[in-house]
């Protein structure tokens, strides 16, 4: 059984910058110290925890189970021993109560798994509130405290003096498809193929105002959209059972796949498919000892199920 009282708390503080960068280097460089100390760190927590905790892959460092297990505590203390340092003296947190998080419904699925985890292990979160999002600034419900952190992507505001806007990681639009449409046989799906296609389209936002249909009218293309959802709940039974194409990030098309087999997911040769997810905060409320932790929950849970933003 892992002795606590052995571990050095400059070796989790190795673990977390790994688990927020994926690489050696970059973590050395968060962390201001040398590649090589942070791999001789990482040699001593192996054996102390009895697992790889990271493994090496063409894409940098992959956590292990056991490290994905403990991230989101191992986040919270990290979080909370900064705080209480910085401030000069290790005060009790505040009485626990509820948090609100804007997602956008592009993320909602897949994130919600991890991130109703990672509050529910951190004993200050008495409970979590979820709204959808909307294209606009949130500069006053964050400055307020109405709204404790924003999930968005892509995008830029005139709000930088009252929030913080983190990048937390990247996303990218990808076509989804079942097995009755016309470009399921093919392994690679041209331009001219994905626009001669009929398109369901699942955002909350009016058809006019989407960036990537902008994107297309810049060259003169467009799809040719035949079912308008509200949301993205339900598009994988709609394609599974019909001809139809849907344009998604590629995190829900990796988990409406998990839940659809049949459904295929192609890459979309078009350029601007790329987006940026970011974390907003307050720069006044994250100053909050119960702020800052509820941000690095998010912030990992976010990390967890999407590729790091460079």
């Amino acid at each position: 059984m892992l002795d606590w009282r052995r571990i050095d708390l400059n070796n989790l503080k190795v673990l977390h910058a790994l688990m927020l960068e994926r690489h050696v280097g970059r973590a050395a460089v968060r962390l201001g110290v040398t590649a090589s100390s942070i791999s001789h760190r990482l040699r001593r927590m192996r054996e102390d925890f009895s697992d790889e905790l990271f493994v090496r892959t063409p894409t940098g460092m992959a956590p292990s189970p056991r490290m994905e297990e403990i991230a989101v505590p191992l986040s919270e203390m990290i979080a909370s021993i900064t705080l209480a340092v910085s401030s000069g003296a290790l005060e009790a947190l505040p009485q626990a109560r509820r948090f609100t998080l804007v997602v956008p419904d592009g993320l909602r699925q897949q994130l919600l798994p991890v991130l109703i985890q990672g509050v529910q292990q951190d004993h200050a979160c008495h409970s979590l509130e979820i709204r959808s999002f909307e294209r606009r600034s949130y500069a006053t419900e964050l400055s307020q405290g109405e709204v404790d952190a924003v999930i968005s992507v892509g995008g830029d505001r005139d709000d930088r003096s009252l929030v913080d806007r983190t990048p937390v990681a990247i996303d990218r639009l990808v076509c989804l498809f079942g097995p009755l449409c016309p470009l399921a046989p093919t392994d690679e799906v041209t331009v001219e193929g994905y626009l001669s296609a009929s398109h369901l389209y699942s955002l909350p936002w009016p058809v006019s105002d989407n960036h990537f249909d902008r994107l297309l009218a810049r060259d003169g293309r467009s799809r040719r959209i035949m079912l308008i959802m509200p949301s993205h709940l339900g598009i994988g039974d709609a394609l599974t059972a019909s001809r139809l194409v849907a344009t998604v990030p590629s995190s829900l098309a990796r988990h409406l796949a998990g839940l659809h087999p049949a459904l295929v997911i192609r890459p979309l040769a078009i350029d601007g498919t790329e987006g940026t997810v970011f974390l907003e905060t307050s720069r006044q409320q994250q100053r909050r000892p119960e702020i800052a932790r509820f941000k690095a929950v998010v912030e990992t849970a976010i990390r967890t199920v999407l590729p790091r933003s460079e």
